[in-house]
């Protein structure tokens, strides 16, 4: 009874820090999911600088100054989308984990609660088994209570005959 009740608290304190870890992730998931927006709005802003910078390309004169500003750009643009790519890869081994980690917490709670049937179960038993005791235990002091019963009216029973059988003559 003590392990099962000490299984249960390990149980319900490791479900406790898979609460906090899963809390946790979820923080730190929606981080990422700030700094990703983050990142996409100034994609989109860097998108808008480039497609201005190909219009004052049309525009002006001095094609290197132009090509070197642009190839700028263009390197930017470039970090950038390999950092949202980065971020997006990150985004879903959290949500990977996070699944993990809730289906760990489900088997967890399932496993508790199966702990808890059996505790009941047995206690259950016990319960049915110490009536079961009782009763037996009645039973036996009714039957030694006959059983004397019985053996004083065999003396008794013996008693009379040995009398008649010593009153015959002969």
């Amino acid at each position: 009874m003590e392990k099962l009740r000490k299984d249960r608290d390990q149980g319900n304190a490791l479900l406790q820090q898979m609460q906090k870890d899963l809390s946790d992730k979820n923080a730190q998931m929606a981080s990422i999911r700030y700094e990703n927006l983050q990142l996409k709005k100034e994609v989109q802003q860097k998108d808008v600088e480039l497609a201005a910078m190909h219009t004052k390309a049309a525009r002006l004169r001095d094609m290197k100054k132009l090509e070197d500003e642009f190839q700028s750009r263009e390197n930017e643009l470039v970090a950038l989308r390999q950092k949202f790519k980065a971020a997006e890869s990150r985004v879903q081994e959290l949500l990977e984990k996070i699944q993990q980690m809730t289906e760990e917490l489900d088997r967890q709670r399932a496993v508790t609660e199966g702990k808890e049937s059996a505790i009941r179960s047995q206690k259950g038993e016990l319960d049915q088994n110490q009536a079961s005791l009782t009763e037996m235990r009645r039973v036996e002091r009714d039957l030694l209570a006959e059983h004397e019963k019985t053996k004083k009216i065999h003396q008794h029973f013996r008693t009379r005959i040995l009398q008649l059988i010593s009153s015959l003559p002969g």
